[in-house]
This record gives C-alpha cells, structure tokens and sequence, in this order.
C-alpha cells in the first residue's frame, strides 16, 4: 500500500538481504497482508485491495528459485466479511490479514490458515479464520474465533494469528465486548487443536485500556502486532496506552499442558496464572518434583482468608494445571479484585497475585 512501485508489491533478496531485486506484481496487488513459507518453500501472501473489498490469498511455488523470475497464482477465498478502517483507530487500519502454514510433522502438515479481523453483516468487527488443505485451491467456510454473543455491537479489532511448531493454532485480538465502548478494549485470547475446526474459550489476557489516549502525530494505534508460538507458548508484541500514551509492550502466553513425562525433571515451581487480570476464569501451571508431592494450592483475599482450594494432596512428578473459575469452596462468586495463590510442596511455598475483574 503506498508504494511508489505499485502495482508491483513483491521483492526478494538473494544475497542473505545485502540487496533486493526490482519488484515485480502479484495478481490483484494485494495489500495490509502478510506472508509465510511452507516447509517446501512454497511462498504464500495474503492480502486486500482495500477496506471493504475482496481477500486474495496468492501462491508461488517458485519464489525459492534465485534463477528463475517468482510468479504467482492468486485466489479470492470467502473469509466472510472484510477489512475497514474507522471506529477505535481513526487513522488506522482495524487489523492486518494474517497467513500462516502448519509445517508440523502431524496431520494437518501443510494446511494453509487465514485470520482476519473483518466486518460481517451483524457485528462491527468479528475475526474469522478460514483454512485450506490443498494448498490454496479450496478454503473452508469461515468460523467465528470470538465466542461473545452474535450482533452486541462488539468490536474485535487487530485479529492475529500463529501456529506452534506442533500445529496448534493461537489468535489474539482487541475486544470491547466488557465495555461497549469501541474504544475501552482489553486484549483476548483463543487457541485451536484442530485445524481451526473449534477454538477454545475466549479468555481476557489484559486489562481494558482505551484506544485514543495519547496519540502521536496520527490518531491511529500503530502498525500492528505481531506474535510467534513455539513449543511452550507464544510471544506477543503489542501495543496499548496503559502509561496514558502508546507503548508497544511484549507477553509472553504461556502453553497450557497436563503433566508429561518430560517436565518429570523439574523441581517445585508455581508458574505465572494465564490469563491475568481475569474474569471468569484463570489457570495456575505448577510443577512437581519426580517422585511426586504433597501438593496444597490455595487462594486467599487480601485479608489473608483462604477463598478456595485448588489441590490438597499427593500429586505425581511433573506439570500440572489447575482452573480457578472465581468462586468460593461454596460455589459462590468471589467479588472483583486481589487474591493471592500460595503453592506449597517439599516444605517450601510460593505466592503468585491474582486479579479478578467484573
């Protein structure tokens, strides 16, 4: 977009970046998209030609040859709606079209993913995934990631994706569904194990922070985030205003797993809650050693009065995970606000802060 070669927008280098040769075009010139490369090389690019236009999702199986000129074919997959600006980011784009490959060596190896945030005709901003597994020649029909209610006017802006070297898939986005205010969002987050088919309960990674405090010289919050899972999580760039102006920040999500023979190695250790601040519900990673232990997991309030226990009792080696949903060993709803998790086992203890919020 913008460039001062179009309607050539796609250059490579051959020299490890030392230059670049001249660009040359992709059918439909897409643009505000991204790229990835298949495990055989194989280039794929997404893109738009504009807000409210079509999706083009474009290939080139030989992009990896430096003797020959990259071509590509180019298709318009059905994501069900399409990019705008406006609303939250005056000035900006409301997210990027995101493209990646599964390159695990599990099933779904070489599947194609695409994930934007885009209007529909009931909400503002939803953000939609569609999947090839034919490299690009068919796409799925479009699934909705954010799981609140269908036509609150919510915005889910600044849609973006990755996949883990195993294949599973991780989405994070902006979110007003809490405030109904396009401009008070927090961050969310939902991963998939199965190709994008189901995606797990969107849970709040973040407090809401507003959108249009402290701009710059352009009313807009910049371009865009950005995120890369491995095996044991994801890291996130993103940017927010919770210092009253824009800041990029960095988090790290970390992987959610049962306990596996590999993690048997580890000493006693209670890892950082996901999400935190909370709404309803939050999970707690701790490890155990080998031989296993005798493990308490307890949450307190601020008064040091214990609210519920999550694990009281001889538990195996290795990572565990336990969910606290927010309430009292009655069932009852805790009120919004601090709580602390004390993790005890071998005779030594930790203490992590929790936020619950409405």
């Amino acid at each position: 977009a913008s460039n001062s070669y179009a309607p050539n927008t796609f250059n490579r280098s051959i020299d490890d970046a030392a230059s670049f040769q001249f660009p040359v075009a992709i059918p439909s010139s897409p643009v505000w998209g991204t790229l990835d490369v298949a495990s055989d090389g194989t280039l794929y690019v997404v893109g738009t030609d504009g807000p409210g236009g079509s999706t083009f999702v474009s290939r080139s199986t030989d992009a990896k040859n430096a003797l020959v000129p990259p071509t590509f074919s180019t298709g318009a997959p059905d994501l069900g709606g399409s990019l705008r600006t406006g609303g939250p980011n005056p000035a900006g784009l409301l997210g990027q079209l995101w493209v990646a490959v599964d390159r695990s060596a599990g099933p779904r190896a070489g599947w194609i993913y695409v994930l934007a945030s885009v209007q529909t005709p009931s909400d503002p901003l939803d953000v939609h995934f569609i999947r090839s597994t034919d490299g690009g020649t068919t796409w799925s029909a479009p699934v909705r990631v954010n799981d609140d209610a269908i036509g609150n006017g919510a915005w889910q802006w600044f849609g973006t994706m990755s996949v883990a070297p195993d294949g599973l898939l991780e989405a994070v986005w902006n979110d007003s569904r809490l405030s109904g205010d396009s401009t008070l969002t927090a961050l969310y987050y939902s991963q998939s194990t199965d190709g994008g088919s189901t995606w797990s309960a969107n849970e709040q990674a973040s407090p809401i922070w507003n959108s249009r405090l402290g701009f710059p010289n352009q009313q807009k919050i910049g371009d865009y985030y950005h995120m890369v899972s491995d095996a044991n999580g994801a890291d996130l760039a993103w940017a927010s205003t919770f210092n009253g102006e824009e800041d990029v920040y960095y988090l790290r999500i970390p992987r959610i797993t049962t306990a596996v023979a590999e993690d048997a190695g580890r000493g006693s250790r209670l890892h950082p809650n996901f999400p935190n601040p909370f709404t309803t519900s939050t999970s707690l990673r701790f490890d155990v050693p080998p031989a296993g232990a005798r493990v308490k997991l307890e949450v307190f309030d601020v008064r040091g009065q214990r609210v519920a226990t999550l694990a009281d009792g001889f538990t195996t080696g290795g990572t565990h995970v336990a969910r606290w949903f927010g309430r009292d060993g009655q069932g009852r709803l805790a009120s919004p606000g601090i709580y602390f998790c004390r993790y005890e086992a071998e005779g030594r203890s930790e203490t992590r802060k929790l936020m619950r919020m409405r």
